[in-house]
């Protein structure tokens, strides 16, 4: 998981700056952020909601690609299992025959070809994933250190005709 460090902090803080010479910094004290745990001064900020609608947003999108990527892996592995088997018996046919050519071996190249395909949307869902997971998991523990709580409620991944997918959800809050 990656290191908390005190601008997650500053980022669902109403108290940041940025400055293009500087980066961000407290408008409170002008300086950069210099606690350890905690910040005395943090003002939580209204687009809290938003940054963690985009957030979970961004993990059930990810979840969304799931079926679709693992259906993917396995027609193109299927695919491409056949074409190894396609080339591997034709190349058998050719040499009982005493001919050797090239055709299997290009048969056998498509399979791998294929192969390819088959994982590459696997590895991208992963990807995406974990990049989603990291972010929400700073965020909740930053959250975590202000005694705030919240959760999704009312999530609907919905999907247009085009098979672009968009999710709605309520955020509820809770002090702890």
């Amino acid at each position: 998981m990656p290191a908390i460090t005190p601008f997650h902090h500053c980022a669902i803080c109403e108290n940041r700056h940025m400055d293009g010479l500087t980066g961000a910094y407290c408008s409170l004290t002008g300086n950069k952020p210099a606690f350890s745990l905690t910040c005395d001064d943090i003002s939580i900020t209204t687009e809290l909601e938003t940054n963690l609608k985009a957030l979970n947003e961004a993990r059930y999108l990810a979840l969304a690609e799931k079926v679709p990527a693992i259906f993917h892996l396995f027609i193109y592995l299927l695919f491409s299992l056949l074409a190894f088997g396609a080339g591997y018996i034709l190349m058998q046919a050719a040499w009982a025959v005493g001919w050797i050519f090239t055709l299997p071996f290009l048969i056998m190249v498509i399979g791998l070809v294929l192969l390819r395909q088959a994982v590459t949307p696997v590895f991208t869902f992963k990807k995406v994933l974990k990049e989603a997971d990291d972010k929400l998991y700073i965020m909740n523990t930053v959250l975590r250190t202000y005694n705030i709580r919240y959760e999704p409620v009312n999530v609907k991944v919905n999907k247009d005709m085009h098979g672009n997918k968009d999710v709605t959800m309520d955020i509820r809050y809770f002090k702890a």
